[in-house]
């Protein structure tokens, strides 16, 4: 499953992200945050559709202020 995002980068990160070791600390950050708390949402989204989540990751692009989450989806429940 994919959630896109629009507008997930603030006007700083925007224009921090200029060259592209600056962009790629930028999105490294936000997959670490990501991960760090993205458990919660797995659990949302497994009580939601009644799917296990295998595993998710987000990928945000500072530049143009979008993001993708992922979520690998395992067998619906019984």
């Amino acid at each position: 499953m994919f959630v896109m995002l629009e507008g997930v980068s603030p006007p700083s990160e925007k224009a921090c992200a200029g060259d592209s070791e600056s962009q790629e600390l930028l999105e490294h950050y936000h997959a670490r945050v990501f991960a760090a708390g993205g458990r919660t949402l797995e659990e949302e989204l497994e009580g939601i559709l009644s799917r296990s989540v295998t595993r998710s990751t987000l990928s945000v692009d500072p530049v143009s202020e979008t993001g993708v989450m992922q979520f690998t989806l395992g067998e619906p429940s019984r």
